[in-house]
Formats: structure tokens, sequence, C-alpha cells
């Protein structure tokens, strides 16, 4: 398989109007243009009966950016009908967005001269498969970062001056990590997903867990036909682990539990059969929680909504 694709971006700009109070020796913006080109080729082989092997690479040219190369590799082994083995290797980039390259405000600068991204994966996973009903999966997985693109709090070059915030590369992060999936499905149509993730993500300079990266996550998913096919009940609960903030302060740890109850295939017909409609009811407990703000905020933590409610009517034709 070979593939490419062209991208111009032949107008890219940004206003910013101080209103209040305004003062037009603080209006700000940029205009600029970019392009950009990628190739990549990517082939499978079966080394014997039971192995295959899956491998690409790809090269980028970013007017912006410079040049990357990426390969990727992938090997299934399969030594039973209901169990296979793979390794992964694999690297990527994210070029800088223009905000992140660009932007500048009374209290922005831009970094023009800012690297992308780059990441390098390498992933174990074990898939087992006793029936058609029944998925399970272990993954063990070792990340790391160059170059991560963080908006920090620098100081003003103009003494006296207040910080400004700037968008910069840091050095490098890792994460080990590992995630147990189990999924049930059921002749009547009833499906149930329970997973479990543990991440351990942190500044390889200094060995500091990275900012807004929880360690533990927990996730069920449970939904289930009624009354026939009639109607369809889902139920969503998560569990999010503590995470950090700027300054050492941590979030706490929260469950949340969704509901959502949608039409089902027997519920409309007609000219009306493509008309679905769901309701859904978000953080149904209650429960009070928040994220982690970036370093633009100035509060540590930003409150997220309580209990909402949300109706969808879609039709399809």
């Amino acid at each position: 398989m070979v593939g490419g694709e062209f991208q111009d971006n032949y107008h890219l700009s940004d206003d910013f109007v101080a209103v209040s109070p305004a003062n037009p020796a603080n209006n700000a913006g940029f205009k600029h243009s970019t392009d950009r080109y990628g190739i990549y080729v990517q082939d499978e082989w079966s080394v014997f009966n039971k192995l295959i092997v899956n491998a690409g690479v790809r090269y980028d040219s970013l007017s912006y950016a410079g040049d990357a190369i990426n390969p990727r590799l992938a090997m299934i082994y399969k030594p039973w009908d209901n169990t296979s083995f793979k390794l992964l290797y694999g690297t990527s980039f994210r070029a800088p967005s223009a905000n992140e390259l660009y932007y500048t405000d009374p209290t922005s600068i831009a970094n023009p001269n800012l690297k992308p991204e780059h990441i390098k994966t390498y992933e174990g996973i074990i898939e087992y498969q006793p029936d058609r009903s029944l998925r399970l999966t272990a993954v063990g997985f070792h990340y790391e970062i160059n170059n991560l693109i963080q908006l920090k709090e620098i100081p003003n070059r103009i003494p006296g001056g207040d910080p400004k915030n700037q968008f910069i590369n840091t050095g490098v992060n890792k994460a080990w990590g590992a995630e147990f999936e189990a999924e049930k499905l059921w002749e009547y149509g009833s499906r149930l997903r329970v997973s479990y993730t543990w991440t351990n993500a942190y500044d390889a300079d200094n060995n500091q867990q990275l900012i807004n990266s929880p360690n533990n996550l927990v996730k069920m998913n449970f939904s289930t036909p009624l009354f026939n096919n009639w109607l369809r009940a889902g139920a969503e609960a998560q569990y999010t682990d503590s995470r950090k903030a700027r300054d050492g302060l941590k979030t706490a740890v929260y469950p949340l539990f969704n509901l959502t109850l949608t039409s089902g295939d027997k519920l409309f017909s007609g000219h009306l059969k493509g008309l679905e409609i769901s309701g859904s009811a978000y953080n149904l407990l209650d429960r009070h929680y928040a994220s982690v703000a970036s370093d633009e905020f100035v509060q540590h933590f930003i409150p997220q909504n309580g209990r909402n409610f949300r109706l969808v009517f879609s039709y399809r034709f």
C-alpha cells in the first residue's frame, strides 16, 4: 500500500483586539501561510503460517517544522485459533499548530522556533478469545516523548514586567503502563466491557509525575435491549485517580456514572424508520469534581458540570 497527501494552508490569521478597556496599543495578531506533504508505504508478509509481519514508513516535509521520517513495525503471532501475541513499535510526531507557533496578546508571546513533538511507542499485546462471546486483552506499553509542547510561564524580557505565557518544548517524558480489558456479548444483544489502565508518566529529567496524568483509570460499559428491542439502555461508570496540577496540588479522585436510553429498531417504522431519539443523564450522582487547568488560567482547577441531561434527535435518510 502506498499513498500521499498535500496540504496548503494559504491563509492563517488571528486578530486580538483589546476592547475592555479599548487600547489599540495592545492589539495583536498574525498572518502566515504554511504547507506540508507526506508519502508513505506499507506492506504485510506471512513469514510462515502463524506469523505475520507488517511494516511501513512515512516521510513528511513541513514548511514550518522541517522533515520527519517515521517507521512502524508489527509482529503478530497466532499459535492457536483463540490466542494471538502482538509486538508493536512505531514513531510519530505532532507538528506545532498555528496557535502554538504564532499567537500573541498582551499576556502571551509567540514562539516561531517551536519544534515538533516526537514519540516512540513500544507495545506488547495478548488477545484471548475462547469463543465468539468473550474477548480478553492484556497490554503492556512504554512511551518516550521528546520536545513535548507545553504552555509555560516565562520571565518578561522587560525588567520589572509581568511574566508572559509561551509554548515551549520541554525535555524527555516517559510512560510505563498496562491495560486489561474484558468484553462479553450475549445472544439477546447485551454487551459488557470492563477495562483497567495503570500508567506511570513522568519527566525523565527530574523523575516527577507529569501534570494532569492519573495513575489509575477504570471504565465499565453495559448496554442491553429492552422490551424486545423497542428501546436500548446503557450504563457507564468511570473512576479517575488524582491528577497533579501546578505547585504540587492534586485533584480529588472521583467516580462518574452516566445513563443513556435510546430508541430501538422497532420503535419507529415507515417514514420515521430513520428517526432515533436518545436521552442521557451525565454525572448521575451529581459528583463535584474538577479538571486540571493549564498555565494560562489563574486557577489551578476548573470545576466541571454537575448532574446534566441531554436529549438528541437524529434522522437518517
